[in-house]
């Protein structure tokens, strides 16, 4: 997942942010496609919950349009937690 925070700097911890510019690619490893992708003009959004900085962890969910290789529309949302290096 690509994703776009502008204004928002990770050097202080954040809580409650979201962005619409959001790109999500979900990779097959076994057949090297995208069963997932967003498209441009379709909504896409994450929310970072909350961003730690002494840890870097940061927790969140995401939520949005995506398309399957067959070009049906269909909703995708979840959650992450994970950690910047």
């Amino acid at each position: 997942m690509t994703i776009n925070i502008e204004p928002t700097i990770l050097n202080q911890d954040v809580f409650y942010s979201t962005t619409i510019k959001v790109g999500m690619y979900y990779y097959d490893n076994v057949g090297q496609t995208y069963p997932f992708m967003t498209r441009s003009g379709f909504n896409f959004t994450l929310t970072i919950d909350s961003y730690i900085h002494q840890t870097r962890v940061m927790t969140g969910n995401f939520s949005g349009f995506v398309f399957r290789r067959s070009g049906q529309q269909t909703s995708l949302s979840g959650k992450f937690k994970l950690k910047i290096p």
